[in-house]
C-alpha cells in the first residue's frame, strides 16, 4: 500500500507533467499559444497546491 506522500507526489507528478505541457514555449511561439500554454501550467500548478493543501489538512487535524 502506499502512503500518503507517495500518492500526493504521484497525482502532484500527473498534474504538472501534463501532456499539454511536454512542448517548450519557444521564441518562435506564437503569443497566443504561449499564453495558452502558460495558462494551462498555472491552472495544473493551482490544482496540485489545493490537492497538497487538501491533504496537508487531513494530516494535521487530530484524531477522533
Amino acid at each position: 500500500m502506499k502512503s500518503p506522500s507517495d500518492t500526493l507526489s504521484a497525482r502532484v507528478h500527473e498534474l504538472v507533467q501534463s501532456p499539454d505541457q511536454h512542448s517548450p514555449i519557444l521564441t518562435t511561439t506564437g503569443t497566443r499559444a504561449a499564453i495558452d500554454s502558460l495558462a494551462a501550467r498555472v491552472e495544473n500548478l493551482e490544482e496540485a497546491l489545493r490537492e497538497v493543501a487538501a491533504v496537508v489538512a487531513q494530516l494535521t487535524q487530530p484524531p477522533r
